[in-house]
């Protein structure tokens, strides 16, 4: 015990030194690692999950990201064109890294959720706080040869806030829930004008299965499937399932954006989202990036709701599923404009809350989507 508190304090002195000498940490087994993919200067990845990310992080490093930067991403599709580095390398070394920890990708990073299972609390928590240290080093020590490239790049906050690991009982957070801010951009492949990932009018569906995390969020997929038909039967389109079958029982025949192209799916589906008249989707960060291109979405209503308030800064074109109205009722309503946002009732989104020390500007209007 003594032995790791004076790991602990050795660590924090080394990181309160390196910030306050702006240059990053030496690698001296950098020969062991992934070489670095460019040459500039690199951030370290966003590791928590999509939403967040699109809620919180795109804004603030954006103005890093046009200045010059670069930042290794596993979404390289939501950052403007160029700026993100995807290596297949890293990703399997991080979740090789993170398996072994039995760490899960939660909000705003990676987290040790279930520490000894049965013990006690007290027990369960040393053994959180133990994994977590333990894998945020080597975590740390992997992504170093990739930040460390370019001679004389500065130690950066990003450094310490995209690169630590939480647990159960102590969460890194990074963001107040009136942060949110939308990008000054929207996603290249959204954009572009290209013939490439082309398709026809329709209405999307989305489900949410996630066998680690059966929370109340998870889709009731027969129900969704079944109002995703007849809203594209009401509207006269054909029906689009966004993802793949993993985790979901769908009929025979059914179409989905994994079986329909090839290369990475989610550029294909940016593309596919341009003519997309309007999304059914689950409580996830796929509502987020519909709140983004502000394509029409209506969201079911399960787990917290309230989380959408925060969204209004976005102006989506949102609702929130009613089960006591018809869905093609719901869905002619929001074809004709109509939106849950900004009068979901849970209270004012404060969009001036922006982190000084990295973007130093006001909130900016989101990109508009032609109706």
């Amino acid at each position: 015990m003594v032995t790791a508190i004076k790991h602990r304090a050795r660590r924090r002195l080394r990181d309160a030194a390196l910030r306050a000498a702006q240059v990053m940490p030496p690698s001296p087994d950098a020969h062991e690692l992934i070489a670095p993919v460019c040459e500039g200067r690199i951030l370290p990845p966003y590791p928590g999950e999509m939403g967040v990310e699109i809620r919180f992080f795109l804004a603030r490093v954006e103005p890093w990201l046009r200045g010059g930067w670069k930042i290794l991403s596993r979404r390289p599709e939501l950052y403007p064109e160029g700026s993100a580095i995807l290596d297949a390398a890293l990703t399997q070394a991080e979740d090789a890294l993170f398996a072994k920890y039995d760490a899960v990708r939660l909000a705003s990073g990676p987290c040790i959720i279930r520490p000894g299972e049965g013990r006690l609390r007290t027990w369960r928590a040393l053994v959180a706080r133990a994994k977590s240290q333990q894998l945020q080093e080597e975590w740390r020590r992997l992504l170093r040869p990739y930040l460390a490239a370019t001679p004389g790049r500065p130690w950066t906050r990003w450094d310490t806030d995209l690169m630590t690991v939480s647990s159960a009982f102590a969460i890194h957070q990074m963001w107040l829930i009136g942060d949110a801010q939308p990008p000054g951009y929207l996603p290249p492949a959204f954009v572009s004008d290209g013939p490439e990932n082309v398709y026809p009018a329709h209405v999307g569906v989305q489900f949410r299965a996630l066998g680690w995390n059966p929370d109340d969020r998870n889709s009731d997929v027969a129900a969704v499937l079944e109002e995703a038909q007849r809203v594209a039967a009401h509207l006269s389109l054909p029906l689009l399932i966004y993802g793949d079958r993993a985790g979901c029982h769908l009929p025979d025949g059914a179409q989905t954006t994994a079986s329909i192209g090839e290369g990475r799916l989610l550029s294909r589906e940016l593309g596919y989202l341009r003519t997309c008249e309007v999304m059914m989707a689950p409580n996830s960060g796929w509502a987020d990036l519909m709140c983004w291109l502000r394509v029409p979405v209506i969201v079911e209503r399960r787990g917290a709701t309230w989380i959408f308030d925060m969204l209004a800064p976005f102006q989506p074109r949102f609702m929130l599923r009613d089960p006591g109205v018809p869905v093609e009722q719901q869905v002619d309503r929001l074809l004709d404009g109509d939106s849950d946002l900004p009068h979901l009732g849970h209270g004012h989104v404060d969009v001036g809350s922006l982190d000084s020390w990295l973007a130093g500007k006001s909130a900016r209007p989101s990109p508009r989507r032609s109706s």
